[in-house]
């Protein structure tokens, strides 16, 4: 797999993976997890993270009782 130049977004630097000519990212987090205080409420917006996020995989899909 080859990894795609570093990407800088508001919340942080990105990579990917480039696949038949596209530049494919996965998993960018975009709000926080509705837990705790968090629970019912808007989403709110991921605080900044420090690295690179590796986006190469989706992350964790939601519970579903």
């Amino acid at each position: 797999m080859k990894k795609t130049e570093i990407v800088n977004t508001k919340s942080g630097k990105i990579q990917g993976y480039r696949e038949n000519g596209l530049d494919i990212y996965k998993g960018i987090p975009f709000a926080e997890a509705p837990i705790d205080d968090l629970r019912f409420c808007p989403p709110v917006a991921k605080k900044n993270w420090e690295g690179i996020l590796e986006a190469t995989e989706y992350g964790p899909s939601s519970f579903q009782p």
